[in-house]
């Protein structure tokens, strides 16, 4: 049986969430995705996404995160994916945030 790391991610399953993140950021603000099959500390597998965005001279407005791992969800899962999932946003360090 496969580890959760080496089980491959579906072209499928690699355009719903890229979809997904760029209706809600814009095409231009996500530089990257990478997408892994992990577990977690209870052993449950799940998906890991990391967002990486492009660095804005403009402040970033966090709220765009909101309610956005339950659209992913709703996505995969018509897709049949069962594997919950969790996003981590990256940015760069010098990006500023809108208060």
């Amino acid at each position: 049986m496969n580890r959760p790391e080496e089980k491959p991610i579906s072209t499928a399953v690699r355009n719903a969430i890229t979809e997904v993140l760029h209706e809600r950021f814009g095409s231009d603000a996500i530089a990257d995705v990478d997408i892994a099959h992990v577990e977690d500390d209870d052993g449950e597998a799940l998906l890991r996404i990391d967002v990486h965005h492009r660095f804005s001279s403009g402040a970033v407005d966090t709220r765009l995160t909101y309610g956005l791992t339950q659209l992913v969800r709703e996505r995969l899962w018509k897709l049949g994916e069962t594997d919950d999932c969790w996003l981590r946003h990256r940015y760069d360090e010098r990006q500023r945030v809108a208060s």
